[in-house]
Order: structure tokens, then sequence, then C-alpha cells
């Protein structure tokens, strides 16, 4: 059989081990205590996800920005007389040994090649797949890229750090390459694009307008606001907000198959499960350990092979049966939009009972002559 069916693969926000990375580099002290936190948290990024690598990219970035600002302005010599870039240096070497803090020590720099260049990950999911104007956080971003260009190129008073511009550069490169790459793209560009506004040439109207807005009343209106907002999307009060569309009200998202989830955590059915890889993560946390999915989340832990028979399975290709056959496929839980084909496949099938359905999906499993043979 194929390598499936994969070990449960937690994955935890970590949009605060980056936010945090980033302001101990660009604000905090140049002091030992600062050294140790980012070694701490570069530690935890690598025992949380594969994109353990964006910390030390982002401090050789600003490593070599330094260097070339250095080299530019002085000689080579001066590199290693300057505080920053000692820092930068002691940083980065620290962060590099907090990375084999990990059960895998140096073989997660192995998994992480492996996954950049594993070509089904960008052809099966979008958020792997390159930016185009084509899609909503991708006009975002051209947008975004467009506003640094002008804010950064055309308007403001004094040229740019190199540092700022290879920084943004690289970042913008990343978010080019792939949809998920965006967010660090936007966590390098706020603080430097909010810097560089404040050089910006204001018409004096606007410059009045803006000095008046800054008064302690008005900050604390603006705070009372972010706290309400904050209050307002909480999982405590969001099913009682009347602005949210109903299908954002809950915890759970209704294109999740909850109903389907709890249909299975109440029968006693045999344990392998083929559902659409999207639900996958959601799965894993709901079903683990009375159910194992064939595929899920973790797309990088299955040979390729594994994926194309998905993508054919997904189609309802006539070998769908013999596929599921070989995995050891007792329970289909289908997604009624995005797997139509095999869903109406399955439902001409008599090897195939249905024993659940809502809007959502459907669940089936074998039936009692195709168990029995």
């Amino acid at each position: 059989m194929p390598r499936a069916y994969s070990a449960l693969v937690t994955r935890p926000r970590r949009n605060a081990v980056r936010a945090a990375t980033f302001w101990l580099l660009s604000c905090a002290p140049r002091r030992i205590w600062t050294i140790l936190a980012l070694a701490a948290l570069e530690a935890l990024w690598a025992n949380l996800h594969g994109s353990f690598f964006v910390g030390l990219l982002l401090t050789g970035v600003l490593l070599a920005g330094q260097a070339l600002e250095l080299i530019r302005a002085t000689r080579w010599r001066a590199i290693f007389a300057s505080q920053k870039t000692r820092f930068l240096l002691l940083a980065f070497g620290a962060q590099a040994v907090a990375t084999l803090a990990t059960p895998n020590g140096l073989e997660l720099y192995a998994y992480t090649v492996r996954l950049s260049t594993y070509a089904i990950v960008r052809q099966y999911v979008g958020e792997w797949a390159p930016t185009s104007v084509g899609q909503p956080a991708g006009l975002l971003f051209f947008a975004s890229v467009a506003i640094a260009a002008v804010a950064f190129f055309t308007r403001a008073r004094r040229s740019t750090g190199l540092a700022d511009l290879l920084l943004l550069a690289v970042f913008a490169l990343m978010g080019l390459q792939a949809v998920r790459n965006i967010i660090w793209w936007a966590l390098v560009l706020g603080p430097l694009l909010a810097a560089a506004c404040v050089e910006l040439e204001m018409p004096a109207r606007i410059a009045a307008l803006a000095r008046g807005a800054g008064s302690g009343r008005l900050n604390a209106l603006r705070l009372g606001v972010v706290v309400l907002l904050a209050i307002s999307t909480s999982p405590w009060v969001k099913a009682h907000n009347p602005l949210l569309p109903d299908a954002y009200r809950g915890v759970v998202s209704t294109s999740l198959p909850s109903g389907a989830s709890e249909f299975l955590l109440s029968q006693n059915l045999a344990a392998h499960v083929y559902s659409d890889q999207a639900w996958g993560s959601y799965l894993d946390w709901r079903l683990w350990p009375r159910y194992e999915l064939m595929v899920d989340s973790s797309i990088e832990t299955h040979p390729p092979e594994v994926w194309m028979d998905v993508l054919s399975l997904d189609q309802g290709h006539v070998s769908w049966q013999e596929k599921l056959n070989t995995y050891g496929v007792d329970v289909l839980l289908l997604n009624r939009r995005r797997q139509a084909p095999l869903l109406e496949a399955v439902g001409r099938s008599a090897g195939w009972q249905a024993v659940y359905a809502d809007d959502t999906s459907e669940v089936f499993v074998r039936s009692q002559m195709e168990s029995a043979s």
C-alpha cells in the first residue's frame, strides 16, 4: 500500500511567534536577553511548523542589508566595528543553533527543502500556488507592492536604507512565489511603510487635521472601538453579533462537515476514512484517534503517487473502487461541492451504502456484500 494515513500533525498558529521575532529584531534593545529571547522563539517555531526558516531569513536579510550599508558608507572593517552588525550576527548564530532543539535535528532542514521542491504541493493546494492577479489575495498583494513602491521611491524625503529595500525585495519575491507567503510580506511591510509615511509631504490642510486627530480624547475613542471590535468577534459573543453573516457566527465555519463528524463519532465504524483534503485539519481535530484520514493537510508527508491517486479519486475515475481497495478505505466522507464526480460514482455503486447526508457532505460505508467479499 502506498504510504498514507500519516500520524496526526498539529499546526498551531505561528503569527505571534513571527511578529515577536520581527519586533525583537527591529525595536528591542540590542542586549544579550534579546538574543536569548530570539533563540527561544526560534526553538519554539522550529517545533511548531516548517516555516521556522523565516526567522533565520529575516535576521540574515537584516544582517546583509546592514553590511551593505556600512560597505557603501565606509569600508569593510566597519562591519565588525558596528554594534548592530555584531548583534545581528550573534542573533543569527543563536537562532541557527536553536533550530536544532527539535526531535528531528538537522533533518528539519531536509524536510524544508523537500517541501519547497514538492511540485505536487503547488499543483494541488491553492495556498502554495504562485500569486496572480486572478486571486483576491493576489490583487491585494500587487496593490500593496505598488503602494510600497510609491511610498519608498517617489514621495519619501530621504532615500530608503539598503536593509529596508533588501527586506522588501526578498519578501516580495516570496509573496510572488506562493499565496501563503503574502502574510510574511505584510508582516515586514507594515512597520516599514508606517515609517516611510511619516516622511511623506502632506498638504497643509490634511497635516493640520492629522495633528488635531492626535488628542487624548480621540485616541481613547479609537482604543474603545478596537476593544469593542475585538469583543464582538470573540467566540463568546460571535453567535449573537447581528453584523456578522450566519456563516461566521459560529466557532466552526458552516463550510466544514461538523454534522458528519458528529455522526461518525456517534458510530463504531471502521477506522480508515477518505475525505476532502481541504477538510483534513478540521477532521484530524474532531475525529482523531477514533478515525484516521487517508490524507490530510500534511501534504508533504505523502509521496507524489498518493496525490496522483487522490486527484484521480476526486474526479471519479473508473479506477476509483480499485484505488479505495488498495488504500484500505472503509468510510467515505465526501464534499458535495469539491468531490461531486466521486460522489456520483459512489452513489451508483452497490458496494457502498449511504448512511448520512446533509447540505455539506455525505457519508458512505462499505455495504455488507462488499465487506463480506
